[in-house]
């Protein structure tokens, strides 16, 4: 969408994302995964042992929702779910061997798209951009 016949900001940053949200689809959906599936695994291995209720902010779906994306992750073996000692009603998610090596391959692909897109900017401006970007969207937050 055009304001006065011209792109701004906020637009050449949408289409941004988008071009990069499609790349990341295609080569996540190349793995056998979905992004919601590739974001679990990114909070797993960040958060060993967690249970399921921070993924329903993180992914911003519904309790049943998320519980089926983990039953499908749990039977493709990419997920474990571990009854604690302590409570036996929450269950910890854990990476499986091959979770793990699918979070890997989805950790390279970020990588290498970072790689890709870093090469495009002046290298005396990466950091400016970075923390501009940064500061920008940090007091977005703090403003909703």
């Amino acid at each position: 969408m055009r304001v006065n016949g011209r792109g701004g900001l906020v637009e050449a940053v949408f289409e941004f994302n988008q071009v990069n949200q499609l790349y990341f689809e295609q080569q996540v959906k190349a793995l056998g995964i979905t992004m919601y599936q590739a974001r679990i695994l990114n909070y797993v291995a960040a958060h060993p042992g967690t249970i399921q209720r921070p993924l329903t902010t993180v992914l911003g779906k519904p309790a049943a929702t998320v519980t089926n994306i983990l039953k499908v992750m749990v039977r493709n073996h990419l997920l474990e779910r571990r009854v604690p000692q302590d409570n036996g009603r929450q269950k910890q998610l854990f990476l499986t061997a091959q979770g793990r090596s699918q979070f890997s391959a989805v950790e390279n692909i970020f990588a290498e798209r970072d790689q890709q897109v870093t090469q495009l900017v002046d290298p005396q401006l990466l950091d400016s951009l970075l923390s501009t970007v940064r500061r920008v969207t940090e007091q977005i937050l703090a403003n909703q």
